[in-house]
């Protein structure tokens, strides 16, 4: 399925904004261009946020950029590749 999608949405399921960082690893660790819905607690790998009003908009934006999509794609796996996954 993620070989056939181009771009993932990552939308907030929980109100109080908790930003679920599993399922958004999965995804980047799989080559996915991502793009959240704003949270506070966004991890520096997961790309672009914006607002839930301005996420399908955004979404079409980038996929009519789609040359641009495994770009994107590899600065987000690259980022997230150089994160520290130990607990302090």
């Amino acid at each position: 399925m993620y070989a056939r999608s181009k771009l993932a949405l990552n939308m907030l399921f929980y109100t109080d904004g908790v930003y679920p960082t599993v399922r958004a690893a999965h995804l980047v660790a799989n080559g996915m261009p991502l793009l959240n819905e704003t949270s506070p607690e966004i991890p520096p790998w997961a790309g672009d946020s914006v607002d839930c009003e301005r996420l399908v908009d955004a979404g079409v934006a980038m996929v009519k950029l789609w040359e641009a999509a495994d770009d994107i794609a590899a600065e987000q796996r690259t980022a997230f590749e150089n994160t520290p996954w130990a607990l302090p």
